[in-house]
């Protein structure tokens, strides 16, 4: 990889982590911001709107812990950046190619150990 492929990486990578903070920073400010209840949020809800606003705020919780382990995949790339072992797969050292670096900037694992990896996790029975 060359230097300037190292540089463009590092350009993406910090850019989408700075946009993964902004997405949280702008949730949790809307989140603790007072606004005025509407007129349907004022009468108690029945079970299905209970229900909904449960689901609504799973799929957020949800969708924030994705955006938290992306920025955590996202800061250990840049750490490889640093290091000079960037690009290079963490489980078999191989090389990690290029196309898949350009699609997935953070991505930890070469395609086969990925695809290894995903296997063996939907082998593992679920805890719960």
């Amino acid at each position: 990889m060359t230097q300037r492929q190292r540089s463009d990486f590092r350009k993406r990578l910090e850019s989408e982590l700075a946009a993964l903070y902004r997405s949280v920073h702008g949730e949790v400010r809307d989140e603790i911001a007072p606004r005025p209840l509407l007129a349907d949020e004022e009468r108690v809800g029945d079970e299905a709107d209970e229900s909904q606003r449960t689901q609504q705020r799973d799929l957020l919780l949800s969708l924030a812990e994705s955006d938290a382990r992306r920025a955590q995949m996202i800061e250990q790339a840049l750490r490889r950046l640093t290091h000079g072992d960037y690009g290079e797969c963490v489980e078999c050292g191989a090389p990690i190619g290029l196309g898949r670096l350009k699609l997935i900037p953070w991505t930890p694992r070469c395609l086969e150990c990925q695809e290894r990896e995903e296997a063996e996790a939907r082998s593992r029975s679920p805890t719960m």
